[in-house]
């Protein structure tokens, strides 16, 4: 493996990942061959945003009117997604820019690891602005097992990615190794953020720190960028590279495995949200539906038959004002939907064909 491959096939007809050429060589971008990838890295990068940018002056005064079981579901979301981001804010550049033969390609995993610091910046702003001492809300997450269980289950599967290093390139485990990987990331980023965005946005929906409200929905908005990726790539690795179309068929019981596992630990991240007792705006089986909501389509989507029934459509349509989704019909979570965002006086629009077809 090289950092510069000066034998690397043309842009027109190399793979996305693991080209018998070698990595991406020149970044070049006058030619595109997945322009729906970089339609994606686009519209990510026009979407920049600081959460400075965002006054939580008013989230501090409302912070300190919260019960004990407000304030329990909101700092344990916030803490979750700092290890979640974390992980994410590392994963996608070590883990997958070593495999990428696609400079556009690239170009997005580069990005997203950039847009994931904000994230991780996004969280740090909400302590200071919300906590007379910040530094006991990140001291205190180690020691939370729901919290440690979900990073260690998260960063597993990259893990193994990063052990097969070693093998030379697009070596058959490494490949197999990258697929459980994008399967795992496409579950983190279509489900576990998203049990996580519901509790707060719950608490902006009754006019209660609707700063942080705001700044989830901009985290939820970069989000539907890379679910639109990863859900595309898992798509395309296997239509290009016939080792992936093997792997997918072996793989399937893993695959399926992923996401009960997923399924079971956010059933068991609901039961410790409510473990102080029960919020306004929000009830234990409220979101337990929209898990299943969630999981159920992500499965189907996957070809694997959940085995549990779960909500036909979306079932707390007051996220709608927080998603920027409108209508009645809300897209499945495996077909995800990235409708109008603006930054200044640009209005991004890409509709669901656009995310989801080549």
């Amino acid at each position: 493996m090289t950092v510069f491959n000066m034998n690397a096939a043309p842009i027109t007809t190399a793979k996305l990942f693991f080209d018998e050429s070698g990595p991406v060589g020149t970044q070049r971008y006058e030619q595109v061959k997945y322009p729906m990838l970089e339609r994606l890295l686009e519209n990510q990068m026009s979407n920049y945003w600081r959460p400075t940018e965002i006054n939580l002056q008013k989230d501090a005064s409302d912070f300190k009117t919260f019960t004990e079981a407000e304030e329990h579901v909101f700092t344990s979301n916030l803490r979750r997604q700092i290890v979640l981001d974390s992980v994410q804010g590392r994963a996608p550049t070590l883990c997958y820019g070593p495999y990428v033969s696609d400079p556009i390609a690239e170009a997005f995993i580069v990005t997203w690891t950039f847009f994931e610091l904000i994230h991780s910046q996004s969280y740090t702003h909400i302590i200071r602005n919300l906590y007379n001492n910040p530094s006991v809300v990140f001291d205190g997450m180690s020691e939370i097992e729901e919290i440690v269980a979900c990073g260690n289950d998260v960063s597993k599967y990259y893990d193994e990615l990063v052990a097969c290093q070693s093998l030379p390139w697009g070596h058959y485990e490494t490949k197999r190794a990258f697929y459980r990987s994008m399967v795992a990331t496409n579950a983190l980023e279509q489900i576990r953020f998203h049990v996580s965005f519901v509790s707060t946005f719950s608490f902006a929906n009754r006019k209660k720190v609707e700063g942080a409200g705001r700044i989830m929905s901009l985290i939820r908005q970069d989000e539907a960028y890379h679910c639109g990726f990863t859900y595309n790539v898992l798509r395309l690795l296997c239509k290009e590279d016939p080792d992936f179309a093997k792997i997918a068929i072996e793989e399937k019981g893993e695959v399926e495995k992923i996401y009960r596992d997923v399924h079971a630990q956010e059933l068991e991240w609901i039961e410790y949200l409510f473990s102080k007792g029960p919020i306004l705006g929000l009830t234990k089986e409220e979101l337990t539906g929209y898990l299943n909501y969630l999981v159920f389509n992500r499965m189907k989507g996957m070809g694997i038959d959940p085995g549990f029934d779960a909500p036909k459509k979306e079932p707390l349509v007051w996220m709608r004002k927080f998603t920027n989704e409108e209508g009645d019909d809300q897209p499945a979570p495996q077909e995800e939907e990235l409708t109008s965002y603006q930054v200044g006086n640009i209005d991004l629009t890409v509709n669901q064909d656009d995310v989801m077809e080549f």
